[in-house]
């Protein structure tokens, strides 16, 4: 049984909407606070910086103790510009 107001997932979804539907990946799949994005691994760090600094401006946070970054398939030998996400 639910516990507390049923319409507090949808309004989470809401309120986060803005901040998704700026990514620029695929795939790009949400449901309530769990995404996942994909693509290059320089495409995969300008993308959570857009949702580091999107959550953040609606007093959000990532809790990056639950984040992974995988990489599959990636025989690019170049190193990726370094920028510091978390």
């Amino acid at each position: 049984m639910q516990q507390g107001n049923p319409l507090v997932h949808a309004l989470f979804a809401l309120a986060i909407r803005e901040v998704t539907s700026k990514i620029k990946a695929d795939p790009n799949i949400w449901y309530l606070d769990d995404g996942c994005i994909g693509g290059v691994p320089q495409t995969v760090l300008t993308n959570a910086t857009v949702i580091r600094y999107g959550l953040s401006a609606i007093s959000l946070e990532i809790n990056t103790s639950k984040c992974e970054l995988l990489l599959i398939n990636h025989t690019d030998t170049n190193k990726p510009q370094t920028n510091k996400f978390f």
